[in-house]
């Protein structure tokens, strides 16, 4: 992983649980990064081993997960654990006589998290978005990716990974001072009973779509810009508008993503359709979480 994606991790980390070595040695620690580690949602989580010179093995509830990490040449081990089921999940990691654990309480998607009993009578909104119609109360949706591009007019069109590469692609010049084409990755879903949507610069022909580990061919910065909506609503819909962007231009914010940001946002992080700030808090803190696990 780059330096700038590595300081995005440790950022992450501000907003997560650092937790205390047990064992032999006190050096040696788990963290989780993608969320505090009471506060995981959809059965994965970004973790961290940090302080053993030698390759630990690492286990969550006694299966063998070593395979997922990888060294950063710093002492550190990053790995996506997946397939978490609902409650406490332990992650131990062992390096020779050192031993370090972490309870990893991982919480359905659509569920609530922090933020109370989940509003009923609730009307699912997905065709607003582009998103299958909802099945049953939870809106769940399959995630979709499509891709855009800036003409050199100022107009976004839809891009075909596939197809023949449009003449007429803009470049933008990023925070860090790449000249990249002006190509969009985006992607939209359902989380927390909300629409997200999250955009990056990325183009399929320079590469594959980031990981947790490594850029690929993106032109992102290694940052995210949250967007958040004003007014108030009365808060029983999932809501058509999400707190960034434009949706006469697809959601797009011209001047974040061509400087490299990755941007997010839903619809229950916008006042008017909700107006509940801890329900807007816990439908971020599980956006960002998918962000930095499945970006």
């Amino acid at each position: 992983m780059s330096g700038k994606a590595w300081r995005l991790a440790a950022s992450a980390a501000l907003m997560s649980g650092v937790l205390g070595a047990s064992g032999a040695s006190a050096a040696m620690t788990v963290q989780v990064l993608s969320s505090m580690p009471q506060l995981v949602t959809g059965g994965d989580a970004l973790v961290k081993v940090s302080g053993t010179a030698i390759g630990p093995v690492i286990t969550v509830e006694g299966k063998d997960v070593t395979s997922a990490f990888k060294a950063d040449g710093s002492g550190n081990y990053v790995g996506l654990v997946t397939g978490l089921k609902d409650g406490s999940n332990a992650l131990v990691a062992k390096a020779g006589v050192d031993q370090a654990s972490a309870t990893l309480v991982n919480h359905a998607i659509n569920d609530t998290l922090f933020a109370g009993p989940q509003q009923t009578p609730y009307v699912c909104e997905n065709e607003s978005f582009e998103l299958a119609a909802a099945k049953d109360a939870s809106c769940a949706a399959p995630i979709t990716v499509k891709y855009y591009y800036l003409t050199k007019a100022n107009d976004w069109k839809p891009f075909d990974p596939s197809g023949a590469r449009p003449a007429d692609i803009a470049t933008t010049t990023t925070s860090d001072g790449k000249m990249v084409p002006m190509i969009v990755r985006q992607e939209r879903g359902v989380i927390n009973r909300a629409a997200y949507i999250i955009s990056i610069l990325h183009d399929p022909a320079a590469g594959p779509a980031p990981t947790p580990l490594a850029r690929g061919g993106s032109g992102w910065n290694g940052k995210l810009i949250y967007g958040f909506g004003p007014g108030v609503g009365a808060g029983y819909h999932m809501g058509r508008n999400v707190g960034i962007g434009n949706a006469a231009r697809a959601y797009m914010d011209d001047t974040d993503i061509g400087l490299g940001y990755a941007t997010a946002s839903s619809s229950l992080n916008v006042f008017g359709n909700q107006p509940s700030d801890v329900l807007s808090a816990e439908t971020m803190s599980k956006v960002k979480e998918h962000f930095e696990i499945d970006r």
